[in-house]
This record gives C-alpha cells, sequence and structure tokens, in this order.
C-alpha cells in the first residue's frame, strides 16, 4: 500500500511540474536596452514595440514581450520618469503606482530585484482582469514591468505566462544604484 502511494505521489508530483512551464532553460534569450537595461524572455516569444519605434532596444521606448499567434498575456517592460533628487525611493514608489496606472490597487509588497528597490503592485481592472506591475528604481531611472491581461476575470496567477513573468522580473537588471 505504501509503494502504490509512493508511486501516485511521485506521478503527482511529475505530472505538476511538467505542466507548469520551467523558466530556468539555458536557451531564454536576453535582450539588451541601450537605455542600461536587460532582461531575459522565453526563446519563443517575440520581441516588440510601438509601431513607429523600429527598434526595441532605444533608450526611451517600451518593449513588449509575447507568444506569437497567442492570445494569452504580454510583458511590458517601460522607462517611466526619472526619480526627482530629493524623493526618496518609497515616496516616489508611492507616487508612481498612483499616477502609473489609475486602476483600483488589490494589493502592493516590497521588492528587490537584482539590488534594485521596487513595488509589485495588482491592479484591478473594469473588465474584472488583474493587472501586475513591477516597479524598479535604478539610481534616478524608474521602470515597471507589466503583466497585461487579455484573458477576461482571470487573476494573475491564473494567467499562463504568470510563471514566465515572475521570472522575466527576476532577470531585470539596470544600471545604476540608489
Amino acid at each position: 500500500m505504501r509503494a502504490i502511494l509512493c508511486a501516485a505521489l511521485a506521478w503527482a508530483t511529475l505530472a505538476i511540474s511538467s505542466a507548469v512551464p520551467q523558466p530556468t532553460s539555458p536557451a531564454w534569450r536576453t535582450l539588451t536596452n541601450r537605455g542600461g537595461w536587460s532582461i531575459e524572455y522565453p526563446p519563443l516569444w517575440q520581441v516588440s514595440s510601438c509601431t513607429n519605434c523600429p527598434d526595441p532596444t532605444a533608450p526611451e521606448v517600451y518593449v513588449t514581450f509575447s507568444l506569437p499567434s497567442s492570445r494569452a498575456s504580454t510583458v511590458m517592460v517601460e522607462p517611466l520618469a526619472d526619480r526627482p533628487a530629493d524623493q526618496s525611493v518609497d515616496a516616489w514608489l508611492e507616487k508612481i503606482k498612483r499616477s502609473n496606472n489609475l486602476n483600483p490597487i488589490e494589493t502592493e509588497s516590497s521588492t528587490t530585484v537584482n539590488g534594485l528597490p521596487g513595488l509589485r503592485v495588482r491592479y484591478r481592472h473594469a473588465s474584472g482582469c488583474q493587472i501586475e506591475e513591477t516597479y524598479l528604481v535604478a539610481g534616478s531611472k524608474t521602470y515597471a514591468i507589466s503583466l497585461t491581461c487579455q484573458e477576461l476575470a482571470k487573476k494573475s496567477e491564473g494567467v499562463a505566462n504568470y510563471p514566465l513573468y515572475q521570472r522575466m522580473v527576476e532577470t531585470f537588471k539596470a544600471r545604476g544604484s540608489c
């Protein structure tokens, strides 16, 4: 009986781990932006920017990452306004979370990514969809890494790309320090 239980547990663990995308693959690509930041992304994903921005490595443009021909959520990295020299990081993040996204805030938590202080904020869109943004500060530079939800009434964790978004955030690096 114990052997059957152990075998069932091993099979369930294997089934769960194979169903979740494994974002630690060494085959991930790195986008390096001339604005001084970089991020890793899955190898099959497409990198793009605005229609009039042919170069996603240009320092002033936002960059989107998505799986081609998929209606799944996208990840976007966007340079935001510079932090004023006379404003603390905490005060600046407090201002950014309210001015960058006007949707109601559901949750927020402090974070640090590769030495950069930040704030992870979950917003509720009018459609019922959740949007998660991670704001990071590198010296005077501020960045938003967003998971946009195109699937209505889903929580961010329920979106298929959420584990990939988390991994992408973990790989974000930028010049500058606070």
